[in-house]
Order: C-alpha cells, then structure tokens, then sequence
C-alpha cells in the first residue's frame, strides 16, 4: 500500500495541477489496469513475473497488487485535488512560513482524508482480490 501511495499521490499532484502533451495517453495508461480484463491482466502478470522469477514470492504479489491498486488510488487523490482550492494551500504555504504549526493547517486536512480514503479503497481491493484457498474434494 505504501509503494502505491508514493506512486500515486505525485502523479495524481502533476496531472491535476499541470498541462501537458500527452495528458490524455497518461491517463488511459494510468486506468488500463482498470479497463483490461482481469484475465488478460492475470496472464500479463504471471508472464511478467515468471520472467522476473517472483511467481509465488511476496514480491511478486506487491507488485502484482500495486498495479492494481496505482489507477483506483490516482482516481481517489486526483478528484480530491481538483475541487481543492488553491487559495487555501497557498494560505497554508504563508503560514507555515510565519510558523511552523502545522496542527490545524487544512492542506494537511484534506490530504489526510485523501490519503484515508485510498488507503481504505487499496485495502477492499486486497481482500476482494486475495488469493482463496482451494477446498479439498
């Protein structure tokens, strides 16, 4: 969950506030994982990881559940941020500067509560697409 956090908040942060060319071909890429079936998904994972020799290692499946979990995350952070105003983090910015008390800053309250909300998603996501044991005939 932390390796999908450090990915997704920086790139949630560059697609929400900058343009760029190309903006829509990230996001497609961003959302595959999303889009593909999850049986397409499954063998491109087990190809991947076979090549890499991380089938059946916790690697393997920390990998195999970050790119899962990376677009839902994005998507959370992303639509946070874009009905974040600016005037508040810009507020924020000056006073931390005057102090460094960072107790009832809102930038940090909204980004809590983002942070919680994909952290909760990545955690339905794991339990939903755990491995289940194979019952004995």
């Amino acid at each position: 969950m932390l390796f999908t956090l450090i990915v997704a908040i920086p790139a949630a942060f560059g697609f929400v506030r900058h343009r760029f060319h190309g903006k829509s071909a990230l996001n497609l890429v961003l959302m595959l994982p999303i889009i593909v079936p999850a049986v397409v998904s499954a063998l491109g994972y087990y190809s991947f990881l076979s090549l890499a020799r991380l089938v059946g290692t916790h690697a393997g499946m920390i990998i195999a559940h970050s790119v899962l979990s990376i677009p839902v995350a994005f998507l959370v952070i992303a639509a946070a941020l874009k009905g974040f105003d600016r005037n508040l983090e810009r507020a924020a910015l000056k006073k931390m500067f005057e102090s460094i008390r960072l107790e009832s800053d809102p930038v940090i309250a909204v980004v809590s509560t983002l942070l919680t909300g994909s952290v909760f998603i990545g955690v339905l996501l794991s339990l939903f697409f755990r491995r289940r044991p194979a019952h004995a005939a």
